[in-house]
């Protein structure tokens, strides 16, 4: 850290809880969020943001005249809801204009208590206990003992909007990590492991991964919501039984890419035993609706099927100029 002042860490506590109180995000936490949409809240804070292409900074604060918030336009959406939380914290807590750069947010240079202040608030405000729980659970994860493959932690990232280093990180704040049991694994590695010989056209590409364990209740009908970016892939891996005659098909209201097929456990060959039906996902232009049917091939109704699952997707595209957030909420024109 560079010489100065000393951090004040009680006092950015206190200025994420004023928030949390503002807008009653602890009952949101109780009922089960996993994302803190800082966007919104900045926006419902009065707070001007704009998404400018950067050259060399993640983002800026200024403090006057008026308050205001730049993000890079060009980055991933993990690395933009980080940045906008850190530089929301040089809002909240009021600190002098700040430009951003990847050193500054990452923490990889001696940086200033004000830095050091504003990272810590947009650690803890995006990835609060409750919220790494809620995620846990949407992955299938029951406790924290559980948490010991990078895959779980990835997935989790996905679900919170954050990236899987500030993920890890707040897991290991939190005390829900079995660090000792954890195997290092870099997120491309991990990509590579979900797909398992499919690859990605973007290496900077997230894999958003849905398995059973994503339905765990196993209800007749079920709907999950997720949020990625289009050049993003979706798989999803259901079981099917093949001697019974129902297996999965998919449909979705978009112009998507559809990848299908079935894995089948080689140790394991005896009548009746299950088989995963896999389906990659890919080339999303808009928000759309993915339905998947347990049925029986020569029964075309959808109504026959004894399982069903949506998937809302929703298609975050790169924004310039005024967040789509603001303009909806505060009824911007479009520029």
């Amino acid at each position: 850290m560079k010489h100065g002042r000393s951090v004040n860490f009680f006092d950015v506590q206190r200025k994420i809880a004023e928030v949390y109180h503002e807008f009653d995000l602890i009952s949101d936490f109780n009922n089960g969020l996993v994302r803190v949409d800082v966007v919104s809240l900045i926006g419902r804070l009065g707070i001007p943001m704009l998404y400018r292409p950067l050259d060399k900074l993640l983002g800026a604060y200024i403090s006057s005249p008026v308050k205001g918030i730049l993000i890079n336009s060009k980055r991933r959406k993990s690395i933009q809801n980080f940045t906008a939380a850190h530089e929301l914290g040089h809002s909240m807590l009021g600190h002098s204009d700040s430009q951003d750069s990847e050193s500054t947010i990452f923490g990889l240079s001696n940086i200033s208590a004000m830095e050091m202040e504003a990272n810590y608030f947009a650690s803890n405000f995006l990835l609060p206990k409750r919220v790494l729980i809620n995620a846990a659970k949407e992955v299938g994860i029951k406790k924290a003992s559980e948490i010991v493959d990078p895959i779980q932690i990835y997935r989790m990232s996905l679900l919170t909007g954050t990236s899987y280093e500030a993920t890890l990180i707040g897991l290991k704040s939190a005390n829900l990590l079995a660090s000792d049991l954890l195997k290092k694994m870099a997120p491309k590695e991990i990509k590579q492991r979900i797909l398992n010989g499919y690859s990605l056209e973007n290496s900077w590409s997230d894999v958003h991964y849905l398995d059973e364990r994503t339905f765990s209740t196993r209800e007749d009908c079920q709907e999950k919501n997720i949020s990625i970016s289009d050049d993003d892939c979706v798989l999803v891996e259901l079981e099917q039984i093949h001697s019974s005659g129902y297996l999965w098909s998919v449909s979705d209201d978009s112009d998507s890419r559809v990848i299908c097929s079935t894995k089948v456990d080689s140790c394991n060959s005896f009548i009746g035993t299950p088989s995963v039906a896999c389906f990659h996902l890919f080339g999303f232009e808009r928000d759309t609706q993915i339905k998947f049917s347990l049925n029986r091939p020569w029964i075309s109704s959808p109504d026959m099927a004894i399982r069903k699952i949506t998937i809302n997707v929703r298609v975050n595209k790169p924004e310039i100029g005024i967040p789509k957030l603001h303009r909806e909420s505060f009824g911007y024109a479009h520029r």
